[in-house]
């Protein structure tokens, strides 16, 4: 029975964690904070539901063995107590029910039921109690604040989500303190205490939802720095490798890849600094930005000068358009060198490959591509390559070309990079 309950209590823990994945720093930043709130409220919420039980508990014990200051014996007594306490094994339910990375919109209405129920069963009980110290005179050691409305200290560990939900329950706080003044109370009833009590209870609710908030978007800026590389604000590799391992769940059936590398980054470094290769490549990654504006593409930073950008459900020859747009923005930004090569501006190559997602466990797609971008770096520089097929600002390099001293040198190169 004991590690049965230990289980269940490590499930309601593990299912209310959201751990941080890649779909995380693609959702809308409001909607994550919800969710992490959500997620918090869960296993607080399982943990004030079973102290409020434990204490309706002891209440029912010192009613039936003690003297009954709580009023248990009344109408009042006997609805709060009940309502305080079915409330409580509702929220019990809730959590157990409510499993998965999302909190479900079922779990979000009973934490509203469960706030609002402990402050009526709390309302219920000041009465009973105000009857019963009545009855006792008001010399009783119980005459300050009512211990039935310490159960309102649960909802300081549930914060609201949303100012107005915030505000709502904030009225129905100090409105409740009022309630009990209706029922003959002998003078039994202090008002300033309560309104006192439920101050306190207003800032300590402010409190928890500041730190759950501060809390949330902590989460939010780890998950981002998990996923994107700091130099270019791209995704890193291991994005891309977490997408590629997850595609399957995807309702996509064909993915367009393209690898392009920077030419000559490494000597750009030597030549003009980390610095000045840094600015390169956040401008390499604006106009691949730029080009890809109306695609659903995803772009990844997968080594020093080398990307990885994947197009979802994309043909072979818009695959080639696409790559040869980025490699004609690159070269149109004029970012010239001196050093004497035989380019005397920056230029990138682009390996191009497609596969089916029913072939992606057959084939090393990654790998395609990256011989598609050898071929290229081995052969001219500056073009696209798909399926061996070369293409260059003067048109393609295919066998059926004629052939010049360029091809014949750029077909010779292709070869051995094939072999």
């Amino acid at each position: 029975m004991k590690n049965n309950l230990k289980h269940r209590f490590s499930n309601i823990i593990e299912s209310s964690i959201d751990p941080i994945s890649l779909e995380t720093v693609f959702k809308d930043r409001n909607v994550l904070i919800d969710q992490h709130v959500s997620q918090q409220n869960k296993i607080a919420s399982f943990v004030c539901a079973i102290m409020t039980l434990l204490e309706n508990i002891f209440w029912s014990i010192f009613g039936l063995f003690g003297t009954d200051v709580f009023g248990l014996d009344s109408v009042y007594g006997l609805i709060g107590l009940f309502l305080t306490s079915a409330v409580s094994v509702f929220m019990l339910v809730a959590c157990f029910k409510t499993k998965g990375e999302k909190i479900s919109r079922l779990f979000d209405n009973a934490l509203n039921v469960f706030r609002f129920g402990i402050i009526v069963g709390v309302c219920l009980l000041a009465l009973a109690r105000c009857s019963a110290m009545t009855k006792l005179g008001e010399a009783s050691v119980f005459n300050g604040i009512s211990l039935a409305t310490l159960q309102l200290f649960v909802l300081i560990f549930i914060p609201t989500r949303r100012k107005r939900d915030s505000s709502i329950l904030i009225a129905v706080l100090v409105l409740s303190a009022f309630i009990p003044l209706l029922a003959p109370h002998n003078g039994s009833y202090f008002i300033m205490e309560e309104l006192v009590l439920r101050i306190c209870i207003v800032i300590g609710l402010f409190a928890f939802r500041a730190i759950t908030l501060r809390s949330a978007i902590m989460i939010e800026d780890l998950a981002d720095a998990s996923y994107l590389d700091f130099q270019t604000h791209t995704l890193n590799r291991k994005a891309l490798s977490e997408y590629l391992e997850t595609i399957s769940n995807k309702s996509v059936e064909r993915l367009g890849v393209m690898m392009y590398d920077i030419d000559d980054f490494k000597s750009y470094n030597d030549e003009y600094s980390h610095l000045k290769g840094d600015e390169v490549l956040k401008k390499v990654c604006d106009a691949v930005s730029k080009v890809l504006d109306n695609e659903k593409a995803l772009t990844f930073r997968y080594g020093s000068g080398e990307f990885v950008t994947i197009i979802e459900d994309v043909s072979d020859d818009h695959l080639i358009k696409t790559a040869l747009l980025i490699r004609d923005a690159v070269q149109d930004l004029n970012i010239e060198r001196k050093d004497g090569t035989l380019r005397d501006y920056v230029t990138i190559t682009v390996g191009c490959a497609s596969s089916s997602i029913d072939e992606l466990g057959e084939r090393d797609l990654l790998g395609d591509v990256d011989t598609q971008l050898f071929i290229g770096k081995r052969g001219t520089k500056n073009c696209v390559v798909f399926k061996g097929r070369i293409f260059i600002a003067e048109g393609e390099i295919s066998a059926e070309s004629e052939p010049t001293q360029y091809t014949d040198r750029v077909a010779q190169a292709v070869s051995e990079a094939m072999k």
